[in-house]
C-alpha cells in the first residue's frame, strides 16, 4: 500500500439551526474520557468508533469505542501533538495524522500502527504542512490531504 500527499485548501460547510434538528433531540451526547477537543472521528462498518483528540498544549490521543460510546479505550496519546485526522484500514493497520504547532506553522506526521494500537510508528513526516482533511483510499494507494 502506497501513501500519497495530496495537498487541497479544505474548506467546511457550518449547517445552521433547521428544521429538521429543531424537531427534538437529532444528537445524543456520549462522552470520551478525556477533557481535550474532539479533532477526528472514523466509524468502521463494524461499528468502533475511533476518536482523534487533542490540542498542541496538552497532547492528543486516538479512543476506541467498542459498544456504541459507552466506554473508551485509549490507543495512542502523546504530549504536545494533536491527532488531526484518522484511517482505520482494518483492526490492526490504523493512520493517523498528528499536527504539532511549531511558531505559526504546524509540523504534519503520518504515523502507522499495524497492531491495533499497540506501537506506533513514523511513516511520514510532511514538514511544515498540517493534516486537516485526513485519508482517501482506493485499492492500493492511500491519500493523505494537508494543508497548509
Amino acid at each position: 500500500m502506497k501513501i500519497k500527499l495530496l495537498p487541497l485548501l479544505i474548506s467546511f460547510l457550518f449547517l445552521t439551526t433547521s428544521s429538521i434538528f429543531a424537531q427534538g433531540n437529532f444528537w445524543q451526547k456520549i462522552g470520551v474520557a478525556s477533557d481535550s477537543s474532539v479533532r477526528s472521528t472514523f466509524i468502521t462498518s463494524g461499528g468502533n468508533i475511533y476518536v482523534g483528540m487533542g490540542v498542541d498544549t496538552t497532547g492528543g490521543a486516538v479512543y476506541l469505542s467498542t459498544n456504541d460510546g459507552s466506554s473508551w479505550s485509549s490507543i495512542y496519546g502523546v504530549e504536545g501533538t494533536a491527532v488531526t485526522s484518522i484511517h482505520v484500514i482494518d483492526g490492526n493497520n490504523i493512520l493517523i495524522g498528528t499536527g504539532k504547532q511549531n511558531g505559526l506553522v504546524y509540523d504534519g506526521i503520518v504515523k502507522l500502527t499495524t497492531d491495533g494500537g499497540s506501537s506506533w510508528s513514523e511513516t511520514t513526516n510532511l514538514g511544515s504542512l498540517q493534516l486537516a482533511a485526513g485519508f482517501v483510499q482506493t485499492s492500493d494507494v492511500i491519500y493523505v490531504a494537508s494543508g497548509g
